[in-house]
């Protein structure tokens, strides 16, 4: 379960650095961030406890999902101009739009028993883990004549 770990960047000295904050900084602009949707993942013992960091979003914001053993976190959110802004000068205006998008896998996890919250800026899900069936011991003793 939850196999999709964040890739962070060892240190790296020269060109090959610059070359990389260069490609960091093109995606930044365009409204990619590795800072957003900032997940902890508790094991609980009989459930998993997902915490998202979410800030300025509103509950209608987020969507969530299930495709197979897949739970995707998508969040979008989009900034309405009013009359008042046309006639604002922006010399940056990075709030207009966003979107996020996450996803798990939760094979282990009984989906029908999936619940959410919403509250501060923070999504927490419980993920309740299915139930292992223990198989019953039928083996046969040996006897030593």
């Amino acid at each position: 379960m939850f196999d999709l770990i964040p890739f962070r960047h060892g240190r790296r000295n020269g060109w090959l650095q610059d070359v990389d904050n260069s490609f960091n900084n093109i995606f930044r602009n365009f409204g990619f961030s590795q800072n957003m949707m900032r997940t902890d993942v508790e094991d609980k013992g009989d459930h998993y406890e997902l915490k998202s960091e979410m800030p300025g979003l509103n509950k209608d914001d987020i969507k969530l999902s299930l495709n197979g053993d897949y739970l995707t976190i998508k969040a979008t959110h989009d900034v309405e101009e009013t009359e008042e802004d046309e006639n604002k000068y922006y010399v940056c205006r990075e709030r207009s739009f966003s979107e996020y998008q996450r996803s798990f896998d939760v094979r282990g996890i009984d989906k029908d028993k999936i619940k959410a919250s919403y509250k501060d800026g923070i999504l927490q899900l419980i993920l309740p883990k299915k139930e292992v069936k223990k198989v019953d011991d039928n083996s046969i003793e040996i006897e030593i004549d």
